[in-house]
């Protein structure tokens, strides 16, 4: 959903998706989680719209996208903030554990 939103984003803003990448490929590359990503990339998104608007570079409706997205996302990702907690949640990268194969 976080790559969708932001396309979305893209075609209200180009700037505030630009931006929103960047801080989602610098939380990646810091720490290994998607769901860091995702979250850090819409919470960006939905700052960078308040800001455009306070700036009258883009409408003040579209904070409201900003909000809805940003709940959504939040409301996706519940179950992996549940494993960040818990110090589960699987890094990118990372073999997985528990996995049954076929063999």
């Amino acid at each position: 959903g976080g790559v969708t939103a932001l396309g979305a984003l893209a075609g209200l803003s180009i700037w505030a998706a630009l931006i929103a990448a960047g801080v989602a490929i610098v939380a990646i590359v810091i720490s290994r989680f998607a769901s860091v990503a995702t979250f850090s990339g819409s919470v960006t998104g939905l700052v960078m719209l308040v800001v455009f608007a306070l700036l009258n570079i883009t409408p003040p409706g579209y904070i409201l996208y900003g909000l809805i997205v940003t709940a959504l996302i939040a409301w996706g990702l519940r179950p992996n903030f549940a494993r960040l907690r818990a110090g589960t949640e699987r890094r990118i990268g990372s073999p997985e554990k528990n996995i049954k194969t076929l063999e």
